[in-house]
């Protein structure tokens, strides 16, 4: 488990972790809207993803939510195996991540 503050600069919240089954993104803030983005990949266009608050390649979560990424279709890994970013639109936000492998 990984957790922490984060504010409106993107930090790492997760290494990159070739052995993830499940990854789970929690925003446990009353007010603060947070967003999970993949350090790694780039989009189909090759552009680097930049994480932001409702940006283009990042997961934006409401305050009190969460959001699980697992393994589908009978596979046992993951594929989406990146570190993972964080980023907030207010400063001193909470946030953590589950990361099972």
């Amino acid at each position: 488990m990984h957790g922490g503050t984060v504010g409106t600069s993107a930090i790492q919240a997760a290494a990159a972790n070739t052995l993830r089954r499940k990854i789970v993104f929690i925003n446990p803030n009353a007010t603060a809207i947070i967003a999970f983005c993949p350090a790694g990949p780039n989009r189909d266009t090759g552009a680097t993803v930049t994480c932001a608050v409702n940006g283009p390649g990042s997961l934006t979560l409401q305050p009190n939510t969460g959001f699980v990424l697992l393994a589908s279709n009978g596979s046992d890994r993951l594929t989406m195996s990146s570190a993972w970013n964080v980023v907030a639109n207010s400063g001193g936000s909470s946030w953590t991540i589950w990361d099972m492998e």
